[in-house]
């Protein structure tokens, strides 16, 4: 008899954006509330004392981004805000875009970095509402 050949599905409900962008986001016990807007503006703050990394991809139903923080769980609700470029040829504008999101999993990354250097954390998270975005006029 032969082996039956393994078959991969992919079980994503949307189809991903392959697109490198930073994201800053505050872990849970900081979520309690998103911060308010500015009523003038409608904008929203910046988040303060964040952590940073690097998005990878992006679909309506959430985010793979990458970043040294070593405290993210599966289950924790973040707020997260990424600043996505202006994309020539069809936007001007840059984006800023946030909303909180369920942490789903997180993968130490393997490094090439010299010993001693900060581990890498691969982080895939689930959007737990619309994405609210501020679209900023370019310099």
């Amino acid at each position: 008899m032969d082996p039956v050949p393994l078959q991969l599905v992919d079980r994503r409900a949307d189809r991903r954006l392959e697109i490198d962008f930073p994201v800053a986001f505050h872990s849970a016990p900081h979520v309690a509330a998103p911060p308010p807007a500015d009523s003038a503006t409608g904008e929203k703050p910046a988040l303060a004392n964040h952590a940073r990394g690097l998005a990878r991809n992006v679909a309506p139903s959430g985010v793979y981004f990458e970043t040294d923080d070593e405290s993210l769980k599966s289950g924790q609700t973040i707020e997260l805000e990424m600043t996505l470029p202006p994309a020539p040829g069809s936007s001007s504008y840059s984006v800023r875009a946030s909303a909180q999101a369920e942490v789903l999993r997180v993968m130490r990354l393997p490094t090439l970095s010299p010993p001693g250097s900060a581990p890498r954390f691969g982080v895939a998270a689930r959007f737990r509402e619309r994405l609210r975005l501020n679209y900023r006029t370019p310099f």
